[in-house]
C-alpha cells in the first residue's frame, strides 16, 4: 500500500514526503530501511548529501522524483527521531501550500 502511494507520488499524482532519522531498532526494519525500500520500489536510489535541517538535524541523504520526496537525517536517539516534526513547517510551505493554491486544490 505504501509502495503504491510512493509510485503514484513519483508520477506526480499525489504528494508523499518521508523524513527519517538513523535509529536502528531491535528486531524490525528501521525508518532508513523502509524509506530506502520505497525509493527502490520507484526505481530510484538515495544520494548522500550534507546539510542542515530544522532543530539542528544533520541532513545525510535525500531523494526526489515527481512529488515523492525522502530526507534522511543523522541521529540515533529518541530526540533525533522526535526532531522529525521540525520538517513539517518546510513540507507545508514548500510542498503542500502550492498544491492548495492550484485549481485542483481549490476544488475547481
Amino acid at each position: 500500500m505504501f509502495t503504491d502511494f510512493a509510485k503514484r507520488a513519483a508520477k506526480g499524482d499525489t504528494l508523499m514526503f518521508v523524513s527519517h532519522s538513523s535509529i536502528i531498532p531491535p528486531g524490525y526494519a528501521s525508518t532508513t530501511e523502509t524509506a530506502d525500500y520505497l525509493v527502490h520500489e520507484v526505481g530510484g536510489k538515495t544520494r548522500t548529501t550534507h546539510g542542515s535541517g530544522p532543530l539542528g538535524m544533520d541532513l545525510i541523504s535525500r531523494y526526489s522524483q515527481g512529488n515523492f520526496h525522502v530526507r534522511g537525517f543523522a541521529g540515533n536517539d529518541k530526540m533525533d527521531h522526535c526532531a522529525q516534526i521540525g520538517e513539517y513547517r518546510d513540507v507545508l510551505k514548500i510542498h503542500v501550500r502550492p498544491r492548495w493554491n492550484s485549481p485542483r486544490g481549490r476544488g475547481d
